[in-house]
C-alpha cells in the first residue's frame, strides 16, 4: 500500500493493480485486450501505458470495492521462481515501452536479482522438505 496516496478520493493515476479493473468498451476497441505475452506481472502496467499512449486516462475510484486476497496464487512462488518470472516480465515491459537499451540494462542486472533470490529459495525448499517429513 502506498502511504502518500489518498485512497479516499477519485483521481487519475498512472496505473492500477491488475487484480481487477474495468475498461470502457470504447477503450478496449481502441487499445485491444491485455497482452497475453505477459504471463504474470506488468500486464496491467503495459495496458495502462497503452491506454495513456492512446489518449485514455486511468482512474482510481474508491467507491468501487472488491475483495482481493492479496496474491494468494503467487504466495506459492518464492525465491528463484518468483524472481525469474518478475525479471522476464520486467525485461519484456522495458523492451516494449522503454527501448532495447533499457532491456539490455535489465538483462545485465538480472543475475544479481536472481542471486539475491537464492536464499529465499533455499529456506523455502528446506521448510517444504521438513513439512513433508512430518507427514
Amino acid at each position: 500500500m502506498q502511504t502518500s496516496f489518498d485512497y479516499s478520493k477519485r483521481q487519475a493515476v498512472d496505473q492500477v493493480m491488475g487484480a481487477v479493473f474495468l475498461i470502457r468498451a470504447e477503450a478496449r476497441q481502441a487499445i485491444g485486450l491485455l497482452d497475453e505475452n505477459f504471463w504474470v506481472w506488468f500486464e496491467e502496467v503495459d495496458y495502462c501505458q497503452r491506454a495513456a499512449s492512446a489518449g485514455w486516462q486511468t482512474w482510481y475510484v474508491p467507491e468501487a470495492t472488491v475483495i482481493h486476497h492479496g496474491g494468494v496464487s503467487f504466495k506459492q512462488l518464492v525465491g528463484l521462481k518468483r524472481a525469474w518470472l518478475w525479471t522476464v516480465s520486467s525485461i519484456q515491459y522495458a523492451h516494449k515501452h522503454l527501448g532495447w537499451l533499457a532491456a539490455v540494462v535489465l538483462i545485465v542486472l538480472a543475475p544479481l536479482g536472481l542471486i539475491m533470490a537464492l536464499p529465499a529459495s533455499l529456506v523455502h525448499g528446506r521448510k517444504k522438505g521438513m513439512t513433508k517429513q512430518r507427514l
